[in-house]
């Protein structure tokens, strides 16, 4: 197997040899001549010391950045793919034994090449012949110091001539190709370090730790699924690399915040549900996709037209197909969506998920977050709150990082349970912003007003929106205030209780369904 690395692709790459690839191609002349003319019509002008030099026409090249130059490259590599064809046909050549029935020469993704061939001399320097002829036609030339030939099972001799002729290092498994690490054995916990490595950066990074816990919580959600489910996609990753990036996770949150909303949680992904339905997808693309490369070659090679439903795994599989067929036992978990996938031809991962954690009790308090418009920090403080993870004075106490327990208000002893209800300087609170509602309610203890506030909250009407608005920002700005007063930047309630108001009048504006009521409480 050779890996090669093209010199500067974009930059390299010969205008007439683009124009008449994309003639031979079949696009119309005039198509041709609007591409060209966008490809050629570049200069430069470069500033040295504070001046810019004259202006410098382009000879060869695409513009990195140009949407267009992706689909013009791939199309120049698609001649590359075609000469490959025409080699494997000479007798000289042999395909590499993994690749000999499907008749595989290489894998392409944009300048990312890997080629495939017998390991013995003659078939390497037909290789390498069809690689000079498209540089000499193309003007992409390989930099063989960046090159590497991977070689298995061949003898010493023959692994030093082929060296010697192609000039590329000899590689060693595993490598990195498209991102993820390659190897024919199965991967250890050192091969996912940079995986690991990745997502505690982004998340230990010094900017993060000024950030809210809104915040910290939308940036565990974008860093654990956009570099996590690529990795995830292709293979899959052990239980001990998830407790890692889950531990380094916790740092902001909690394993609770990866169930559904309506099941208490914040919808964050769950890492090792989500490699389990990854491994049912790819066992669903053997099953129903035939035009995949990767589904016809294990097809070829490893299934070999027996039942995939009871063939048995074997060492002699690779270890990712071995996985694969270990994901049988999950779609009796997951028999609704399997079968939709079945029948549609389409797998959604999404629905899979949440087929796996339907089993969690949805939480009595679900309607206070049901179409909640409320702004996300008020949200996911209301929700702190339902799940009393808010560190009051009490819950404080018992990790021992204070003694006192007095409320800041009352000098009552603080909890949840005292400070957003029994509270007096918050039972006023309630009671404006209930009044301005145009609602007649005196606030109880925490539990009883639960009750009350989920009762009043099952409804999907306009005043039921609002309402539910109120009580989050309620809750939040609540809080904020006992923070502020706690650490002497108090302020009366009257500002706390126009700061709802505000915060209410602005954010349900966006939605218009809302604004008739919300004039009606403005007057």
């Amino acid at each position: 197997m050779i890996q090669l690395d093209l010199h500067k692709a974009y930059d390299m790459l010969n205008w007439s040899a683009l124009r008449n690839i994309l003639t031979e191609i079949g696009f119309p002349s005039q198509f041709v001549n609007w591409i060209m003319a966008g490809v050629t019509t570049v200069s430069y002008r470069f500033n040295i010391n504070g001046d810019n030099t004259k202006r410098m026409e382009a000879a060869r090249g695409i513009r990195q950045g140009d949407p267009i130059s992706p689909f013009l490259f791939v199309i120049v590599m698609e001649y590359f793919s075609r000469l490959l064809f025409k080699m494997q046909q000479s007798p000289e050549f042999h395909h590499h034994s993994k690749c000999k029935k499907l008749k595989v020469t290489h894998l392409t993704f944009a300048e990312d090449i890997l080629l495939f061939t017998r390991g013995d001399t003659v078939s390497v320097n037909s290789l390498t012949s069809t690689l000079q002829s498209f540089s000499s036609s193309t003007g992409l030339i390989v930099n063989p110091a960046k090159c590497q030939i991977y070689l298995g099972a061949v003898d010493e001799v023959t692994s030093r001539n082929i060296l010697e002729s192609t000039g590329f290092n000899r590689g060693q498994l595993p490598f990195k190709y498209l991102g993820v690490p390659l190897s024919s054995k199965k991967l250890s916990i050192c091969h996912y370090l940079p995986l690991i490595d990745k997502i505690m950066c982004r998340i230990h990074h010094w900017s993060s730790r000024l950030l809210s816990i809104a915040s910290r919580f939308q940036l565990v959600k974008a860093v654990s699924f956009a570099i996590a489910n690529y990795w995830i996609q292709c293979f899959p990753i052990p239980k001990a690399v998830i407790k890692k990036i889950n531990a380094s996770c916790r740092a902001f949150v909690w394993k609770e915040v990866c169930k559904p909303k309506r099941k208490g949680g914040w919808n964050v992904l769950d890492l090792e549900e989500w490699n389990k339905i990854a491994m049912v997808k790819l066992l669903w693309d053997l099953v129903k996709k035939t035009d995949s490369m990767w589904v016809l070659w294990i097809h070829t090679y490893f299934i070999k037209g027996k039942d995939i439903w009871t063939i048995d795994k074997s060492m002699q599989n690779s270890w990712i197909v071995n996985n694969v067929l270990k994901a049988r036992e999950k779609v009796d978990a997951v028999p609704h969506s399997w079968q939709a996938a079945m029948d549609t031809g389409c797998f959604k991962m999404s629905k899979f998920y949440k087929e796996i954690l339907q089993d969690n009790v949805d939480m009595n308090w679900n309607p206070l977050f049901d179409c909640n418009k409320a702004r996300p920090r008020a949200l996911l403080f209301l929700w702190l709150a339902c799940h009393r993870r808010l560190a009051t004075k009490e819950r404080m106490a018992k990790f021992g990082f204070i003694t006192e327990l007095q409320c800041c208000f009352c000098r009552s002893p603080e909890n949840i349970d005292h400070l957003f209800f029994s509270c007096v300087a918050m039972n006023d609170i309630w009671a404006n912003v209930l009044k301005w509602l145009n609602i007649s309610h005196s606030p109880q203890s925490w539990n009883l007003e639960s009750i009350w506030l989920i009762r009043c909250c099952k409804g999907k009407g306009v005043k039921d929106g609002i309402f539910k608005m109120v009580v989050a920002e309620t809750i939040y700005h609540c809080w904020k205030w006992r923070n502020d007063t706690c650490f002497d930047k108090g302020y009366n309630s009257d500002k706390v209780v126009h700061s709802i108001k505000e915060a209410t009048i602005h954010r349900g504006w966006l939605y218009r369904k809302y604004r008739d009521h919300i004039v009606k409480l403005l007057m």
